[in-house]
């Protein structure tokens, strides 16, 4: 077996120690510099990097320039020594991850030697399980429905509220549009807004330009600059059904216990009042273009046989049949999933959402019976993939694959 030096979230971690050393850790801020000082040195060992939050970061394609993790294969190709790179192996939890990256290098280190990548999607799994395990106590009753469809939002990514504004106003249809940053949670369920206010007088700040779809269908254009649409939205969408300057929040029905300050309950486990009275959700990934996301909402819906449609990647229902998962194709028409421009792929699931809020609440009901064995299929099968991987694991497997 190879001697490897472990490098997960930001902190180089020991098999036999505390996983996460408990001075400076910080979850939105990791210490990649001591990953990138690591980086630099020429080692004999082999390095495995795990993390798990780039699934589709890819800078400067897409991500932001003042984040760490989605433009951390950016900052390792930067610090990297050229002889660690055959040893080093990067594991992300993008199932896209071996061409995307290929891609991405030649784009913009083709000079530089290639490091090796490895893809691990269920992350979203073990995080869903290990909270899963905490509230197993807790049930999800099954309300009767007034919604048809509804659609979860924080992070207020263009590609997503391109879909509000478009659904917004549509008989059937509910939406969330809370878009805050898990510092701002208490444990009663409630926020601080100041993250949003910050968004808003920046909205406003640049006003309603026009814009346009790019030819590739993955770009929005303004008049001054080109936005990925997987990024940010730097400007305000509003139109007369959706008003990007104001909040959405559903009702809360299960709340953080005093004791607990993982707040990321919040927005990866619990579901509200509303999510158990629709029919179906619609699942919008935070990466539409490139990663394969398997998110916590796909956890939950899969979990509490929930049916769902999936705005992703293209190939997105590929991945998921692959994986071993059954298709819902007595409700939806998955044709979708070989477009390549997402603005074509999206207007075509915008029509699987219309043909879902053309149905009356009889027919839905007996379109979730009529899939009910599939459902429990998928609940069974994830709970299978709930093997839960840390960056020890992952190192081991890589061995036992004979990739070194």
């Amino acid at each position: 077996m190879s001697e490897w030096i472990h490098l997960s979230h930001g902190e180089r971690v020991f098999k036999n120690s505390e996983y996460f050393r408990e001075d400076e850790w910080n979850t939105s801020q990791p210490n990649w510099h001591k990953t990138f000082e690591l980086l630099e040195q020429k080692s004999d060992k082999h390095i495995c990097i795990w993390n798990a939050n780039e699934a589709g970061g890819y800078y400067p394609w897409l991500g932001v320039s003042n984040g760490v993790h989605d433009k951390l294969l950016y900052l390792i190709h930067k610090n990297i020594h050229p002889e660690n790179a055959p040893n080093t192996w990067y594991v992300s939890c993008d199932l896209n991850l071996s061409q995307n990256y290929s891609e991405w290098h030649k784009a913009f280190f083709p000079d530089s030697p290639q490091i090796n990548v490895k893809p691990y999607p269920f992350a979203a799994v073990n995080c869903f399980f290990s909270r899963y395990k905490k509230y197993d106590h807790w049930t999800i009753p099954d309300e009767s429905k007034k919604y048809k469809l509804i659609c979860l939002v924080n992070q207020p990514k263009i590609n997503r509220i391109l879909t509000l504004r478009e659904l917004a106003g549509r008989e059937g249809f509910i939406y969330s549009f809370k878009v805050v940053e898990i510092g701002e949670l208490h444990h009663d369920g409630s926020n601080d807004t100041s993250y949003f206010e910050r968004l808003v007088n920046k909205w406003k700040g640049y006003g309603r330009a026009p814009w346009r779809w790019s030819d590739c269908g993955n770009l929005v254009h303004f008049f001054s600059d080109i936005e990925q649409c997987d990024n940010q939205s730097p400007r305000d969408f509003s139109n007369e059904n959706f008003d990007q300057t104001k909040q959405i929040r559903m009702t809360d029905v299960f709340h953080l216990p005093e004791q607990d300050n993982d707040f990321d309950d919040y927005h990866d486990f619990f579901v509200p009042l509303e999510w158990m009275e629709s029919h179906i959700e619609l699942i919008h990934e935070s990466y539409c273009t490139r990663g394969f996301m398997w998110s916590d909402k796909v956890c939950k819906s899969i979990w509490y046989l929930k049916p769902f449609l999936v705005v992703g990647c293209q190939g997105w229902y590929k991945h998921f049949e692959d994986l071993g998962f059954k298709l819902y194709d007595e409700i939806f028409d998955y044709s979708f999933d070989n477009i390549r421009p997402y603005n074509e792929r999206w207007k075509a699931i915008l029509k699987e959402c219309d043909k879902i809020l053309n149905m009356s609440h009889k027919e839905l009901t007996q379109k979730t019976l009529d899939i009910r064995e599939k459902m429990i299929y998928n609940k069974k099968l994830m709970e299978k993939k709930n093997v839960n991987m840390d960056v020890f694991s992952m190192a081991e497997t890589i061995d036992n694959d004979c990739y070194i």
